[in-house]
């Protein structure tokens, strides 16, 4: 297991990004720069960072997408790691392909990708709409035969269309059906 940042020491780092200095803080620094008045308050004030340091660290690693309170959402970039994924026929090509043939490849593998997280995340969506509009159902499903039926059934539900009565298709089915075209 990868050991989270509140364990490794980087109080006092300076990095030099586009000739602008910027200290890097880990949480000793931030508790010491409240200025907190007990000691108590100090170990408080740690314990709520490195909780908070470990919950996003947790949710990353499991691929989430983590709300940081006063500085917004973090997660993994979707077409990496979808692209990453595809790193043995990436790394194939690379060798049986000349640099320009490659490129392109890349560029179009780039795209299907993102295609492909763009269109999980419709279905996602979608489901998400479904099984809140079908709350009820979607419960009943989800306890007697499990997660997977539960959204299978509800997304085939969902697709189904209303197709309007009409006498002479109706005549044409029975007229079909009254017919003996199974026998043989």
């Amino acid at each position: 297991m990868e050991e989270p940042l509140i364990n490794q020491d980087i109080s006092d780092s300076y990095e030099d990004i586009d000739s602008g200095l910027i200290k890097k803080w880990n949480y000793k620094d931030v508790v010491h720069a409240l200025n907190l008045p007990t000691e108590e308050d100090n170990k408080i004030m740690s314990d709520i960072i490195k909780n908070l340091e470990e919950c996003i660290y947790d949710g990353i690693k499991n691929n989430k997408v983590v709300a940081i309170p006063y500085i917004g959402m973090l997660g993994k970039n979707e077409v990496a790691v979808e692209l990453k994924s595809e790193r043995k026929l990436i790394a194939l090509s690379r060798h049986h392909m000349t640099r320009e043939d490659f490129k392109q490849f890349y560029r179009e593998l780039k795209e299907e990708c993102a295609e492909r997280v763009r269109i999980k995340r419709q279905y996602l969506t979608y489901m998400r709409k479904v099984r809140i509009e079908q709350k009820s159902k979607y419960e009943k499903l989800l306890t007697r035969f499990g997660k997977v039926y539960a959204e299978t059934w509800l997304f085939a539900w969902s697709m189904l269309d209303y197709v309007p009565f009409e006498q002479d298709v109706e005549d044409a089915y029975q007229a079909l059906s009254d017919e003996d075209y199974y026998e043989v």
